[in-house]
């Protein structure tokens, strides 16, 4: 049965809470509690640089409703920013310099504090790829190991290509591990995302521009990679996925063409997908989306909308339900 899904809502306004009008890029993590802790960015991009903030707020009801959106990075640095909560309780925030009034490279900032205060920003790296510029569009993962592995990419000789950096010391030191896709034909691999299974091996989902999402596997915590296959096509975002408790995945992505956001499950662990569903209309172009399951097969999905007119973006949100019944 193709994913349904409930009627949508905004859960952020660049009308209340944004000094840019420009709200987009949402990244969604789960404290043991329950609490969900959402990220997104606030910021407009400009010749030269830009203007560019994190907001964060949570909610302690499933994402029914939700905190205001408080700034917790401003130093212009944090474009597309993305959390994990690690084991320790510690909130990990990292982000990219993208605009070029800022460094280039990826950079963290660390809450102990379940967000009150945040450490200064570092630096981590602008050296992860040869030849060319550090990017991220998703968070580092913690695996069973007790290892972070965070998917980076970049370009060498003007096209893209991913690789993994690894930490041992909760993100304190990182380590370049795997090169995860570099592929032939000068078709980039860029943005990312992986999930652990049971046994312990790492599946990537990669975003190459070719509009084909790519599956790629690790078996040793990031240290070497098996070849990209294809999985689906008329991909043009980061593929937003995760594993539900009951062994099936849900993913969304946007959608060639349309700018839509569409949704999918797989009963393979990501080798193949379901009937595409569009859960989001194309009269506005989306972002990007993140994915949490709140219930078993119910999964709150954030989705960041922007007016084709590039004027303003939000937040929107719905429930993705995702179970045969």
């Amino acid at each position: 049965m193709p994913i349904r899904f409930t009627d949508q809502y905004c859960i952020a306004d660049p009308h209340t809470e944004s000094s840019t009008g420009m709200l987009a890029f949402p990244w969604i993590d789960r404290e043991p509690d329950g609490t969900l802790v959402m990220v997104y960015h606030d910021g407009r991009d400009a010749p030269g640089g830009g203007a560019h903030t994190t907001r964060l707020k949570t909610s302690s009801d499933l994402g029914a409703t939700w905190s205001g959106g408080e700034v917790v990075w401003d130093d212009g640095i944090d474009t597309v920013p993305q959390i994990t909560i690690l084991s320790n309780g510690d909130w990990l925030l990292v982000s990219q310099g993208y605009d070029d009034d800022v460094p280039a490279g990826v950079f963290a900032t660390r809450s102990t504090d379940r967000g009150a205060t945040w450490s200064p920003t570092w630096h981590v790296t602008d050296k992860a790829i040869e030849g060319g510029h550090t990017y991220t569009s998703t968070p580092p993962y913690e695996l069973a190991s007790g290892v972070l592995l965070w998917p980076v990419y970049g370009p060498t000789d003007d096209v893209d290509n991913a690789t993994a950096l690894v930490s041992t010391d909760m993100g304190e030191t990182w380590s370049r591990a795997g090169q995860i896709a570099k592929l032939p034909d000068r078709v980039g691999a860029n943005e990312v995302t992986v999930q652990q299974l049971a046994d312990g091996t790492v599946v990537g989902m990669v975003r190459c521009t070719d509009g084909v999402a790519r599956r790629v596997v690790s078996t040793d915590d990031g240290a070497t990679w098996s070849e990209p296959a294809a999985a689906f096509d008329g991909c043009v975002s980061r593929i937003d996925w995760i594993k539900l408790a009951s062994g099936r995945c849900v993913a969304t992505w946007r959608e060639a063409g349309t700018g839509a956001a569409m949704a999918a499950h797989s009963d393979d662990d990501m080798v193949s997908i379901s009937d595409r569903v569009r859960i989001h209309v194309p009269d506005k172009r989306t972002s990007y989306s993140a994915l949490v399951e709140v219930r078993p097969g119910q999964v709150f999905a954030a989705i960041g909308e922007i007016d084709q007119s590039e004027r303003d973006g939000r937040i929107m949100a719905r429930y993705l339900l995702v179970c045969d019944e």
